[in-house]
């Protein structure tokens, strides 16, 4: 996010783009990093996660809140690859979260990267979809001869309240963070029972 409108949006785009070509050019010695930047940019669209108008929310003043909506909706991304380009380099290979974090973490205007691994309604369809997907098999207990102490990876749990998926108001417009809950948090848990139970970690 930025504080003001139209400060970073355009260069953060540019600047992780050059980040990811930069790592995924480090990673494999046989890719050229200005090549697969310029691939990159032909393929690659960066859409709003929020679509927050503040004309439908009653007693706004205008003024201000087009261009604090303009800061909110700006503030979360989703970045995809279109297939649509046809060049040398096969780029979905090498978009793994290692190569995505590793290409955050050069990045000054870029908070976090979040993969989205479900999506729904209910927390049984994230449960379905996660267990479905395999993205967190790294993270889970492969075998009986496996135990917490020999998997190397960590994790944690935080359940965070953006907006609300059946109002297009987006009621936390206009409030300071996130939401968090205790009482929410737990009750995610318990829901996400069937794909926690099987995690390990030190």
């Amino acid at each position: 996010g930025e504080y003001k409108v139209g400060y970073s949006k355009s260069f953060r785009q540019a600047e992780f783009l050059g980040a990811l070509s930069a790592t995924i050019a480090s990673t494999h010695n046989q890719l050229d990093a200005s090549q697969t930047y310029n691939s990159l940019l032909k393929r690659t669209s960066f859409q709003n996660a929020f679509t927050f108008d503040p004309t439908k929310r009653n007693g706004l003043d205008l003024n201000t809140s087009l261009n604090q909506a303009s800061i909110y909706n700006d503030a979360l991304q989703y970045m995809s690859l279109s297939d649509d380009y046809c060049d040398d380099i096969n780029l979905q290979m090498f978009m793994t979260p290692q190569i995505m974090s590793d290409a955050t973490k050069r990045c000054a205007l870029i908070h976090a990267m979040y993969q989205v691994v479900a999506t729904g309604m209910e927390y049984s369809d994230l449960v379905e979809q996660s267990i479905n997907s395999r993205a967190f098999q790294h993270m889970m207990l492969r075998s009986k001869a496996t135990t917490a102490t020999q998997c190397q990876t960590t994790w944690g749990l935080f359940r965070e309240e953006f907006s609300f998926a059946r109002d297009v108001n987006c009621p936390r417009f206009g409030k300071g963070g996130t939401i968090r809950s205790e009482s929410k948090e737990c009750n995610a848990i318990t829901a996400l029972k069937p794909l926690l139970k099987d995690f390990v970690g030190k």
